[in-house]
């Protein structure tokens, strides 16, 4: 029957809702999270016209009559909004101070984009260098690509407003090491996924983007202002409108689960009058 496929296809696509909001919920606290949302679209339909005559077999109906065969999952968007910057005094915490700028950071050969601030410094007993790193450990690169190590006895880190990276050391005598983030601006939130522990991989067409300004790598003036040292942006999670969505959407399931045993009971009903 159309009716149980159909209820059964929205239940499936609902449940899929509920995950990403459960996401965000769980997300509420997590340093610079933004929100996602879930992309629905109407099923395939179909169209049922008149047989041809004065009487058609069966149900009578309109010319044109369209049904729906549910929703399907068209995907999950990032919600871009900022969120609120809360103080820390940490010379290692940044924030971003406008959306949808993002700083590089590297895991293995894999660069990512990440608003993330919540930077530690951590020791590669390989190379003998320190890395600034974020709370998931990915390495932040500069504008060639690199990752930023600093001698062992690094004493402590300025990081400016335009996103330079001061390094000064317990020997005095050393001069200070300067790195500069790279800092990309994208305007499109559709052309990034979560990839990792707040960690985005862009999927956009780069050339495209690039060429109508939806994509930049800020350099010069349009840095300015754009990082906060001692900051960390908060997730943009609002627990009072991801309630009130939770709520709504249970109760969806619940009436699309109802649908699904009305059917099953209507079904139940015509093979009983068939036999």
């Amino acid at each position: 029957m159309i009716q149980l496929h159909t209820a059964t296809s929205s239940l499936k696509q609902l449940t899929q809702k509920m995950d990403t909001i459960a996401h965000n919920m769980s997300n509420l606290d997590t340093t610079a999270y933004k929100r996602q949302d879930v992309l629905f679209s109407d099923a395939l339909t179909s169209a049922m016209t008149m047989q041809a005559g004065r009487y058609e077999t069966g149900r009578a109906t309109p010319n044109g009559l369209r049904l729906g065969n549910g929703v399907v999952h068209m995907g999950t968007t990032t919600l871009s909004e900022q969120g609120s910057i809360k103080t820390t005094n940490r010379q290692y915490d940044i924030a971003l101070m406008q959306k949808n700028t993002f700083f590089s950071v590297g895991a293995g050969d894999t660069s990512y984009y990440s608003r993330s601030g919540n930077l530690d410094v951590a020791f590669n007993p390989q190379d003998g260098f320190n890395y600034l790193v974020t709370g998931s450990g990915d390495r932040l690169l500069d504008i060639s690509g690199q990752p930023m190590r600093f001698d062992e006895d690094l004493d402590s880190l300025q990081i400016t407003d335009q996103g330079q990276v001061i390094a000064r050391f317990k020997n005095q005598a050393k001069p200070a090491v300067t790195y500069t983030l790279e800092l990309t601006q994208i305007d499109r939130p559709s052309t990034i996924v979560e990839n990792g522990p707040n960690r985005y991989s862009f999927i956009g067409n780069l050339q495209q983007m690039t060429a109508d300004g939806s994509f930049t790598r800020l350099n010069g003036n349009a840095r300015a202002g754009l990082v906060t040292q001692g900051a960390l942006e908060q997730s943009n999670v609002d627990m009072t409108s991801e309630t009130t969505e939770m709520i709504a959407t249970q109760r969806l399931i619940q009436s699309t689960s109802r649908a699904i045993s009305f059917a099953d009971d209507m079904r139940g009903l015509i093979n009983t009058i068939n036999k």
